[in-house]
């Protein structure tokens, strides 16, 4: 008989299903993989699907329902023409920026904010860590990100401080977590989850605890109703070319591009060149050197993410930029 159920693990090509009332060991049927046999990861944790049930423990997968979100970055080295879809159908997107050790990088999070917005997902900031440094040194950023209309959250799982709030935001929710690895994210969903949930601890044991990185998302079920689906930690997000991406870019740096509009060359690199509109808002203290970097940074990895970002003649830098210097400063 035919069941609707959610994927909340895959490893290689099996998923584990979660319906209401249990959780099956999937396959996939042939014919479904033969049509999206051109397409990365064409099935994800947060796919909701329709599947056959062959006893108490295993099922097959025969179709996958409309997503209402994505969640990708885009693929590496080889596979850099295509998106690899990371998880589906997310509400929101935590994601995770340690106040030190590591420390945060601001473009870093400008990344994941634009892939997200691209994917349908609401972004939200989380600041943690906070117990090592205090607020002054986020200070700026927060405001940046608010005057964006985007939420932010303080955390610490040390102190407990923010804790609570970031469950009520995840109410109901289901949120994808992402940030690069060290930013303390594993600890912040057993902050979150703590021992009590029996779903939880199910999943949980899909995944090997002594490693330190998972390879393939996890779900974890909240008591309060939402769910949080852990995404591997990625060292460099990749933005997918969209059409979207440049709109978000936009509505990102709004005050910048405007500004921008002022200088003396239609294709100002906002460098060297004289009479620069936005070098003199920087100078006057209109806008921040931050946000500046982190648009620039932006458009440049718009070209190429596999390695050099090739020179662009329509504006912005236009020299080579290698990926370790973007993740770096």
């Amino acid at each position: 008989s035919m069941f609707k159920g959610l994927v909340i693990n895959s490893q290689k090509n099996k998923f584990r299903v979660k319906t209401s009332s249990n959780i099956f060991l999937c396959d996939v049927k042939g014919s479904l993989i033969k049509k999206n046999q051109n397409i990365k990861n064409f099935l994800v944790v947060g796919d909701e699907v329709i599947f056959e049930q062959i006893d108490n423990e295993r099922g097959v997968i025969y179709e996958i329902e409309k997503r209402k979100s994505e969640f990708y970055r885009k693929g590496i080295g080889s596979d850099s023409k295509q998106k690899q879809i990371i998880a589906s159908n997310v509400d929101q997107g935590i994601i995770i920026a340690s106040i030190r050790n590591p420390t945060y990088k601001a473009n870093l999070i400008d990344r994941y904010v634009v892939a997200l917005k691209t994917g349908n997902i609401e972004p939200i900031v989380c600041f943690n860590k906070i117990d090592l440094d205090n607020y002054s040194k986020i200070q700026e950023d927060i405001e940046n990100y608010l005057k964006k209309g985007i939420k932010v959250v303080v955390t610490s799982t040390f102190t407990k401080e923010g804790i609570d709030e970031l469950k009520m935001l995840l109410k109901n929710k289901i949120s994808v977590f992402s940030g690069v690895s060290g930013a303390g994210k594993s600890s912040l969903i057993n902050a979150i989850i703590g021992e009590n949930t029996a779903v939880t601890s199910e999943v949980s044991s899909y995944v090997d605890k002594g490693k330190h990185t998972t390879t393939s998302s996890t779900i974890y079920e909240l008591e309060n109703g939402g769910m949080i689906i852990d995404t591997p930690g990625m060292k460099e997000f990749g933005l997918f070319e969209t059409e979207a991406k440049d709109n978000f870019i936009e509505d990102s740096f709004s005050d910048i591009l405007e500004i921008a509009k002022n200088c003396r060359y239609r294709n100002c690199n906002h460098i060297k060149e004289p009479n620069c509109a936005i070098k003199e808002a920087l100078e006057n203290g209109e806008i921040s050197e931050r946000n500046v970097k982190s648009y620039l940074k932006l458009k440049n990895s718009e070209k190429s993410w596999n390695g050099i970002a090739r020179p662009r003649n329509n504006g912005i830098i236009q020299k080579e930029l290698d990926i370790s210097d973007i993740l770096n400063d």
